[in-house]
């Protein structure tokens, strides 16, 4: 918790809070606090550099524990999707090009929501991925940078139950 609390900058007050969303998280998912700490250790500083606040960082570890993904390889693939949505969408790539093309969005729209709400753009990408086949996930994943077999895993898991995963705090 101490590592999390430096990355986030929690006060003593905010961990307090913190420790409520995340003993409600583990109440209402099928995650563990243990599991939503490891991949909190894993995602909070590229989820902070994304804009999300700390409700959001816990939502989206408990989202994709509760998806089945291994803790390992759920907050290094969390912290790859959104750094790829990011570094992507800056620099105005064809993988910046394919986020926002799965998301059914122009690029420039895309791009403002992603400068906006980082958070919103995630959602809206992870809505529409899910809607595509199987085939063309592969593909979509794939284009955006998300090679690696396991974070294609964890993100396809996720995407395909965040709706009965993620609280409310996901959507603020």
């Amino acid at each position: 918790l101490g590592k999390i609390g430096t990355i986030l900058n929690l006060t003593g007050k905010e961990f307090e809070s913190f420790a409520d969303i995340l003993v409600n998280l583990g109440n209402k998912g099928a995650s563990t606090e243990s599991e939503i700490i490891e991949i909190t250790k894993r995602f909070a500083a590229s989820g902070k550099q994304a804009g999300l606040s700390t409700d959001q960082i816990l939502a989206y570890a408990s989202a994709i524990a509760s998806a089945g993904a291994e803790p390992e390889a759920a907050g290094s693939s969390l912290s790859r999707l959104f750094g790829n949505l990011i570094t992507e969408t800056a620099l105005a790539t064809d993988k910046a090009k394919t986020f926002a093309k799965v998301s059914g969005k122009s690029f420039k729209d895309f791009a403002k929501i992603v400068k906006d709400d980082t958070n919103g753009a995630m959602l809206l990408f992870l809505d529409r991925l899910k809607e595509l086949d199987a085939f063309e996930q592969q593909k979509a994943l794939r284009a955006v940078g998300i090679t690696n077999v396991r974070d294609r895993n964890a993100i396809l898991l996720l995407a395909e139950t965040y709706d009965q995963n993620l609280v409310p705090a996901l959507r603020n």
